[in-house]
């Protein structure tokens, strides 16, 4: 990356260690991975009016969603996986919050893999077309290709049933975590991945709700 290289040239460089993107509650989900991470003093103090109320029909900031241990992973062509059924679930909770009134605008629907986003679009086409004004999300995308860009609201399939996959990579789980400002909701097979050793202190706490 263009900070890496400067990093490499020696160049004076500060590290920030304070964070205001995201709900304090959701900052812990990948605080670990840095050092001494705090919360600037808005969200500390409770000033910061977004952050004051809780999300809409929802018990929860950010939440596992189980989708069970069916083997629903599937790959039409080589490498390009998909899950129907973490597909079907996202479509339907995005249809949920938009008839609460959520802006489609501050939703945006995450992958970890290209095959499933194709499977995503398609689901969730077909199931607004009884109420065109639902609308698509913000932006259904992988998460490597949302470095940098946040939204509200992020719903996330992590996709693999077999193995954990790339996403072992912390580096990979931290980038996707750290995409919603408000509100996160992953849709995974919960007993792969909260065994995977790697991404154990992140899966601890979104297991324990």
């Amino acid at each position: 990356s263009y900070s890496g290289n400067l990093c490499t040239l020696r160049v004076l460089t500060f590290h920030g260690s304070r964070q205001g993107r995201a709900r304090p509650e959701l900052a812990d989900l990948y605080r670990w991975r840095y050092d001494k991470l705090e919360d600037l003093g808005m969200l500390a103090d409770g000033s910061a009016a977004a952050y004051k109320l809780g999300n809409p029909g929802f018990v929860h900031d950010f939440q596992l969603i189980d989708v069970g241990n069916l083997d629903t992973e599937s790959a039409p062509v080589p490498f390009f996986y998909q899950n129907i059924v973490e597909a079907e679930y996202i479509a339907a909770l995005y249809q949920y919050m938009r008839l609460l009134g959520y802006q489609a605008e501050k939703i945006t629907v995450l992958t970890t893999y290209n095959g499933q986003k194709h499977l995503l679009k398609d689901v969730i086409s077909a199931r607004i077309q009884w109420n065109p004004s639902i609308g698509m999300p913000s932006k259904i995308s992988t998460v490597d290709k949302y470095q940098g860009r946040q939204n509200d609201y992020v719903l996330l399939s992590l996709v693999r049933t077999r193995n954990v996959g790339h996403i072992r990579d912390v580096r990979r789980l931290v980038v996707a975590l750290s995409r919603a400002r408000l509100g996160l909701y992953m849709f995974c097979r919960k007993e792969l991945f909260e065994s995977c050793l790697e991404l154990a202190p992140a899966f601890k706490l979104l297991s324990a709700r």
